[in-house]
């Protein structure tokens, strides 16, 4: 199940997943806000592999290659992806998060389809503002090396 839509500032999509997002790593010509509703995933990048759960979000940069795998059953997600000349970033790399309350009640509203446009615009930038903030409390990420065939070597991060 997924819904998607697209307003004038951003466009969302939300679902559930019960194996991966993709095959094999990807990127998106927009930023990518990632929230896992419920469930627990592994956020893959090129280097490292990081776990999200408990409404924890991922601020995924344009054009970086990534992918989620589900652990378990199924999760349930909630994207907003915004064009990149909305958020300039510092970094070329995925920066997972605790959102806020305000935050979280934000993404719950920009990723309902029933609302007027002109609502939708002003949650769209009070939610640029809050998560600007709340990425600076960036959640502290124990990076494990796991060694794989022939020195090949992957991280595996844990919370």
């Amino acid at each position: 199940m997924r819904k998607s839509s697209k307003s004038a500032n951003y466009r969302f999509l939300k679902g559930e997943l019960e194996e991966y997002s993709t095959e094999k790593l990807h990127s998106h010509k927009d930023h990518q806000f990632l929230v896992i509703s419920s469930g627990i995933s592994m956020l893959e990048e090129k280097i490292s592999k990081k776990v999200q759960f408990g409404k924890m979000c991922a601020f995924i940069p344009a054009g970086v290659r990534h992918r989620t795998t589900v652990v378990g059953k199924k999760i349930s997600y909630q994207s907003i992806y915004i064009d990149s000349f909305r958020m300039k970033v510092k970094e070329d790399r995925v920066i997972m998060f605790k959102m806020s309350s305000l935050s979280c009640s934000l993404v719950d509203e920009l990723t309902l389809t029933s609302k007027s446009d002109c609502f939708l615009s002003a949650c769209f930038d009070l939610f640029i503002r809050t998560v600007e903030r709340d990425m600076k409390n960036e959640s502290s990420i124990m990076t494990l090396i796991k060694i794989g065939r022939a020195s090949c070597r992957e991280r595996v991060s844990v919370v």
